[in-house]
């Protein structure tokens, strides 16, 4: 997967990147269009006529104009068919268009070598999305033999012109010294970037190199800050992370109540050390009101991932429970483990 699927390298602590020219997310399907205005059929007229007449450009708006529905009825074979005309005019985002509707099997039958094919003549081009997509190919081995190296090569190149996934993967790929010699400097440096872009992962991962002193002096006031980014925007392990650190009083004041505050939204996303550690809270009362029906709750929810220090809390709780309170807790655990 790439860019909107994101790859993992098998990253810090595991951290975990394709718009086309840019395709929609899956979902429902859009309303139909409604009818163009003169003008806009004017265009696409014209359009229309430099497309036949061999025009590159043409033939990729074209392209544009099916696969989204805008202007034409959408068509994914008939994007295909216009992006094809295009690529062949070594047009790099209709190369890089084909590349990823050859990966998602639209307007063509799925085929990971072609789609590698295609990002390979764009990012020959120097187009920077598919260099990150031909990097995450090497990465994985799809379409292409697995070949690391040539994965931070291609990260590198697309890094190097400002994309962030592509500076988050290569910044992973120095940090564990796999297609590269290991270098936490450089690390950090890539991470750095890609991190001052909004990428959360990059912050969450910024944050594990400053809390552990990696690449750059140990820092945990520095390590709390890049942690609160990547958790504003939803990363559990940054959130927990956190949570952690206002529970230690570590980079930031001890506060019991943000500690519980942020292990609970990594919690409610599947985190097990978070649900374990906000099953704690609630059996001691810090932070939160002592409530031992959410302490069964949080540590079966944790239990039930198989984390076995929640095993034996949940066992040991379990016996001070009467009917009522088991029965509203099983009522509280669809809620909270889902």
């Amino acid at each position: 997967m790439r860019l909107p699927f994101a790859l993992c390298l098998g990253s810090l602590l595991c951290l975990s990147g394709q718009t086309l020219a840019s395709p929609p997310p899956r979902g429902p399907a859009a309303p139909a269009p409604s009818s163009p205005s003169p003008q806009l059929k004017a265009a696409i007229s014209q359009t229309q006529r430099l497309a036949n007449r061999g025009n590159a450009e043409a033939q990729y708006e074209l392209g544009l104009m099916h696969y989204h529905g805008k202007g034409l009825p959408q068509h994914s074979e008939k994007a295909w068919t216009w992006f094809l005309r295009a690529a062949k005019q070594n047009h790099a985002k209709a190369q890089y268009n084909l590349g990823v509707m050859a990966e998602r099997g639209e307007g063509v039958a799925k085929d990971f070598k072609q789609a590698a094919s295609w990002y390979k003549k764009a990012a020959q081009q120097n187009h920077a999305k598919a260099q990150y997509n031909l990097g995450v190919s090497y990465a994985s081995g799809e379409g292409v033999p697995l070949d690391l190296e040539q994965a931070a090569a291609w990260y590198q190149k697309a890094a190097e012109q400002g994309h962030a996934a592509a500076q988050l993967e290569l910044g992973l790929t120095y940090y564990h010294g796999k297609g590269s010699p290991q270098d936490f400097e450089h690390a950090q440096a890539w991470l750095h970037k890609a991190a001052e872009q909004g990428n959360a992962k990059a912050q969450y991962s910024l944050g594990v190199m400053y809390d552990r002193g990696e690449g750059l002096a140990q820092n945990p006031k520095e390590a709390s800050e890049w942690f609160l980014k990547a958790a504003n925007q939803g990363y559990a392990k940054a959130q927990f992370n956190l949570g952690v650190m206002y529970d230690k009083g570590e980079g930031v004041a001890k506060n019991f109540k943000q500690a519980a505050a942020w292990l609970e939204k990594a919690a409610r996303q599947g985190h097990v050390k978070a649900q374990h550690n906000l099953g704690a809270m609630y059996l001691a009362g810090q932070g939160v009101y002592p409530d031992k029906v959410l302490a069964y709750v949080w540590f079966e929810c944790a239990a039930r991932q198989n984390f076995e220090p929640s095993k034996r809390a949940r066992d040991l709780l379990v016996a001070s429970l009467d009917t009522e309170e088991l029965s509203l807790a099983q009522e509280r655990l669809l809620q909270a483990c889902n």
